[in-house]
């Protein structure tokens, strides 16, 4: 695909978050700092429980 480039300026740009805005992807459950753990605790929440 060839593009102008204004029209690659363009969709490149639709990528670009706002200002004040954050990418969700660092935080939750699933941010670098805590994803280990997170994750195993989720998974042992999530075994059958036995009665």
């Amino acid at each position: 695909m060839c593009l102008d480039a204004e029209e690659f300026i363009r969709r490149f740009l639709l990528h670009v978050l706002p200002k004040g805005f954050r990418k969700i992807r660092h935080f939750g459950f699933l941010s670098p700092r805590y994803k280990t753990t997170n994750i195993n605790l989720i998974r042992q929440l999530m075994q059958p429980a036995f009665f």
